[in-house]
């Protein structure tokens, strides 16, 4: 079985959240925003703490994509990297939209995994 392109899984993670929050009543005040990540990469600090990289996608009436990159590293004094702009239609090419995005949190997170000294939580 071939693996899915990051595209692939994007695009069926906003399928998914439109078809979720549809199934929700008819009512607009009955409708609940969804949410889903998609893992867009991970890298190691020398200190062994983890910086994570995702795509936050939020399903609310369109698709609001989120691009963050976040240090687990216990006392990090730089730990976030946060990229929104705005809402897009439900059927948009989401990867395609946000891959400049994407590129600049995983370059911010190779350079703070280089440098950063904080410990992993519960390290001793």
């Amino acid at each position: 079985m071939a693996r899915r392109t990051f595209a692939e899984t994007v695009a069926g993670e906003v399928g998914c959240l439109r078809e979720m929050y549809n199934r929700q009543g008819n009512g607009f005040a009955e409708k609940k925003a969804k949410h889903s990540v998609v893992q867009a990469g991970l890298f190691q600090t020398a200190a062994d703490a983890r910086v994570y990289v995702g795509l936050e996608l939020t399903y609310d009436m369109g698709i609001k994509p989120t691009v963050k990159a976040l240090c687990d590293g216990f006392g990090c004094a730089d730990p976030r990297f946060e990229r929104s702009r705005g809402r897009l239609s439900s059927d948009a090419d989401v990867a395609e939209y946000v891959k400049d995005d994407l590129a600049e949190a995983r370059k911010w997170a190779q350079a703070h995994a280089e440098s950063c000294l904080a410990m992993p939580e519960g390290a001793e």
